[in-house]
C-alpha cells in the first residue's frame, strides 16, 4: 500500500519538474531563434540604410532617407516585440524581454558608429538627430516592454497573483506609476556613471557590452531603491539616456566636437546610439530585475 501512496504523492512534484524543464527548453529555443534567425534579419534591414557619403555608418534617422529609416525601425521593433511577446507568453516576462533584446542587439550592431556619423557630417548635427531618434524609438521600447509584460505567462517581478490591468495601464505605469521617479532617477544616474567608466571606445562590441553591464547594475540599483515601482519603468530611463547622451555631447564639447571625434575623445555617454541604449536595456534590464529580486527577498527573509 505504501508504494502507490508514494507514487501518487510524487506526481505533483514530477509534473512541476517537467513543466519547469519544458519552459526552460522553450526559453532557449526562443533565445537561439532570436540570435541566429530573427536578429540577423533585423540587422540586415538596418544595414541597408546608407550614410550621406554612401557608406554603411547610418542609423534609423541619420541616413539618406528618414522615411526608410522609420520604416526599418518599425519593422525591427515589430520583430523584436513579436518574438519577445511569444517567448513571454510561453515562459515569463524576463525571458520575453531578453528575447527582444537579442533581436535588437543585432540591429544595434549593424547600425553606424557615432564617431563615423560625425566624421561624415563634419559637424555636430547628427547628435541632435540621434537625440530625436532616442525619443522616438525609446518610446517604441516602452511600448514593446509593456506589451511583453502584459502577455507574459508569468511576471516574477510583480507581487504574487498580480496581473497587468491592461495595455493602456501598462503604458501609464511605465511613466507615472507609484515609485517611478525614484526608480528612474536611480537607474539613470547609476547607468550613466558606469557607462562613463566602462565605455572607452566607439567600437560596437565594447559599446554594447559596456552599456549592457551598466544597465544591469543600474536596474538592480533602481529596483532595490524603489521595489514597488512597475518593473518595466526602467525603460523610461533608457529614453532619458538615449536623448541626453547625444545632447550632452553637443552641449559639453560644442565647437570642439570634431576635434574630440578625431582624437577618440568623445564623452562616453555620447558614444552610444539610441539602438545601443535600447538593446542594452532589453539585455541588461531583465538580469538586473532578477538580481534585485534575489537581494530584496534575502533582505526580507533576514529582517
Amino acid at each position: 500500500m505504501r508504494e502507490p501512496f508514494l507514487a501518487r504523492a510524487a506526481e505533483p512534484c514530477r509534473g512541476t519538474y517537467h513543466a519547469a524543464m519544458s519552459r526552460g527548453t522553450v526559453r532557449w529555443i526562443f533565445y537561439f531563434a532570436a540570435m541566429f534567425i530573427v536578429g540577423p534579419i533585423a540587422g540586415s534591414l538596418v544595414a541597408l540604410l546608407r550614410a550621406a557619403d554612401g557608406g554603411p555608418h547610418a542609423t534609423l534617422l541619420v541616413n539618406t532617407s528618414i522615411l526608410d529609416g522609420l520604416l526599418v525601425g518599425v519593422a525591427v521593433f515589430v520583430m523584436a516585440g513579436a518574438m519577445g511577446a511569444a517567448a513571454a507568453r510561453l515562459t515569463d516576462s524576463r525571458a520575453g524581454l531578453s528575447t527582444a533584446g537579442l533581436v535588437l542587439v543585432w540591429a544595434a550592431w549593424r547600425g553606424g558608429r557615432v564617431d563615423e556619423l560625425l566624421r561624415t557630417a563634419e559637424s555636430a548635427a547628427p547628435l541632435w538627430s540621434l537625440a530625436a531618434e532616442g525619443a522616438i524609438f525609446g518610446t517604441a521600447a516602452i511600448v514593446t516592454a509593456s506589451l511583453i509584460m502584459l502577455v507574459a505567462r508569468k511576471n516574477p517581478d510583480l507581487p504574487d497573483g498580480e496581473r497587468p490591468a491592461g495595455f493602456k495601464n501598462q503604458l501609464i505605469d511605465a511613466v507615472a506609476g507609484s515609485g517611478v521617479p525614484v526608480a528612474v532617477i536611480t537607474v539613470t544616474l547609476v547607468t550613466a556613471a558606469i557607462v562613463w567608466w566602462l565605455v572607452f571606445s566607439e567600437y560596437k562590441g565594447q559599446v554594447i557590452l559596456g552599456a549592457t553591464l551598466a544597465m544591469f547594475f543600474g536596474v538592480t540599483a533602481g529596483r532595490v531603491a524603489s521595489h514597488l515601482a512597475p518593473p518595466h519603468c526602467f525603460f523610461l530611463a533608457v529614453v532619458v539616456l538615449a536623448v541626453l547622451g547625444p545632447a550632452v555631447g553637443v552641449l559639453a564639447q560644442g565647437g570642439s566636437i570634431l576635434r574630440a571625434t578625431y582624437a577618440s575623445d568623445l564623452l562616453p555617454i555620447a558614444r552610444l546610439t539610441p539602438l545601443d541604449w535600447i538593446a542594452a536595456g532589453f539585455l541588461g534590464g531583465p538580469l538586473g530585475l532578477a538580481w534585485a529580486s534575489s537581494l530584496i527577498q534575502r533582505h526580507q527573509s533576514t529582517s
